[in-house]
């Protein structure tokens, strides 16, 4: 059941590329299953892009109970237009405020440089922040 008080965190495609050996993220994982009132979620478009680069990663994002893969839909497809790839726009359109969730999504990233100028909350999950 999605509770309005949940923090919302959304992987980028770097952060789910760094499920294969980044401890902050594997961590952030872990969190979100022991019940702490944080939720995960990808966009689709960031689990193909992450796939492209660490094949099997969408498949191994897939079977984790913990994290919601939100699809593409009219509204998410609208705001990749005019973009290069689809991946950050995704995500930035599901770090949004919506219906399911009112306060928008933190973007949990790797690569905090690559969201300068977005309107997006960051989480950074960086060797220097270890």
């Amino acid at each position: 059941m999605n509770d309005l008080n949940d923090l919302h965190i959304v992987m980028d495609t770097g952060a789910l590329v760094a499920l294969s050996g980044n401890p902050l993220v594997s961590r952030l994982v872990y969190q979100a299953t022991s019940g702490t009132g944080m939720r995960l979620h990808a966009a689709a478009c960031a689990l193909v892009e992450a796939d492209r680069r660490y094949p099997g990663v969408a498949e191994h994002v897939a079977q984790l109970p913990a994290v919601d893969i939100v699809p593409l839909d009219l509204s998410a497809a609208l705001s990749l237009t005019g973009t290069d790839g689809w991946g950050q726009p995704h995500t930035q359109h599901v770090a949004q405020p919506s219906a399911e969730r009112p306060r928008g999504a933190v973007v949990a990233t790797v690569t905090p440089e690559e969201w300068k100028g977005c309107p997006v909350r960051l989480l950074p999950l960086t060797p220097d922040e270890y």
